[in-house]
């Protein structure tokens, strides 16, 4: 069974129990214990704007048009289920139970914030799957179930091992969403799991412990001031009233690269600065500038995005991470999204001149 209560599942079921550990500045872990697949695992996770994505599917739909950038999501979707899928190795499930291991992947997935999983059906003769749900992050704003259709494409592919495709149907979004998958259905993708499995050293980079400094905010700091609230009713979290979601930190950065494959990524760059200068103007309209230089740090460590450090000299910002998250597809998007941040408190247009997983410059 899909849970029904969101809060209660994200606090009883993740935080309390330290499933989810959410209280060191800079970097939040998940572990989750094993239902299928290898040994126990634990991932780095961080959390995300919506609006920000929602933007991204937006600005790209007025530059590449809704049929290329439907299938540019729709292979997002479905190279982030197999990535998910990935870390738990190959697949041992089977007829008997993939109904039990289904119903955990889904709730694992609408945990995150993605509430098009309210419930499903699943039919082992004819192999299909059929998800229902409503006012989904993401495609709620942009009216497009490409990336959720994905997504149950990469799950169907991983437990069944070969390839399944998927279909989502908006016709009444956001307040009804079905996504169906079944072996009938025409080829569009194969992802190349390879490229999407995590690096050898993925542990040895993402997990060491730093010196985390107490002025600044872990992701549980921000849910104890009210920062961050967890809604049942709307199975979503928000800071302030932007809601947030969080993923694995490659799922994030598999944006990017699909992005930089497509040809886009003056669209990817762009879009995510901009629409990040908007959201933190939102989010900091009545403040003055002391309180924003401190909040952008509050987030960058709260969400999980390393633990910064900001140095100015006249018109050139260096921020230096410690530990970072770092991945297969090289200095993690968020860094565009920070640049987002810088224009709006300082009222300029800052370009990122260098950039590394420990270190990025902003110029003007």
């Amino acid at each position: 069974m899909i849970f029904k209560n969101f809060k209660n599942f994200i606090l009883a079921e993740l935080i309390f129990p330290k499933t989810l550990i959410v209280n060191r500045p800079g970097i939040i872990i998940n572990k989750t214990v094993r239902k299928f697949g290898k040994g126990n695992i634990q991932t780095r996770t961080a959390y995300y704007f919506e609006d920000i994505y929602s933007g991204l599917y937006l600005d790209s739909l007025k530059k590449m048009g809704k049929d290329r950038v439907d299938f540019l999501w729709y292979k997002i979707g479905k190279d982030s289920a197999l990535r998910y899928l990935s870390f738990f190795g190959s697949n041992k499930s089977n007829d008997k139970n993939i109904g039990l291991v289904l119903e955990y992947s889904l709730n694992a997935i609408k945990s995150t914030g993605f509430s098009f999983i309210d419930s499903f059906c699943y039919d082992s003769k004819k192999k299909s799957l059929e998800v229902f749900g409503k006012d989904n992050v993401i495609c709620r704003k942009t009216g497009s179930g490409s990336l959720v259709a994905g997504i149950v494409a990469g799950i169907m592919t991983y437990f069944q091992g070969r390839n399944f495709e998927a279909e989502a149907s908006c016709n009444k979004c956001p307040n009804s969403c079905k996504v169906v998958s079944h072996l009938g259905m025409k080829e569009k993708y194969i992802p190349n799991i390879e490229e999407l499995s995590p690096m050898k050293k993925y542990a040895s980079l993402n997990f060491d412990s730093v010196d985390y400094p107490s002025n600044l905010s872990s992701f549980e700091d921000l849910i104890r001031f009210n920062k961050v609230k967890i809604s049942g009713s709307e199975s979503k979290i928000f800071l302030q009233d932007k809601a947030v979601l969080t993923s694995e930190i490659g799922l994030g950065d598999l944006f990017l690269k699909n992005y930089f494959e497509s040809g886009e990524l003056n669209l990817f760059e762009s879009s995510m600065i901009k629409t990040s200068a908007s959201l933190f103007r939102d989010l900091t309209s009545d403040k003055d500038y002391k309180y924003k230089l401190k909040f952008v740090s509050s987030l960058i460590s709260g969400f999980g995005w390393g633990v910064p450090h900001f140095k100015k000299n006249r018109d050139v910002i260096i921020l230096t991470i410690s530990n970072p998250p770092i991945t297969r597809y090289g200095v993690s998007h968020v860094r565009y999204v920070i640049n987002g941040f810088l224009n709006e408190i300082y009222g300029k247009i800052f370009n990122i001149t260098s950039a590394s997983d420990y270190k990025i410059i902003y110029e003007c």
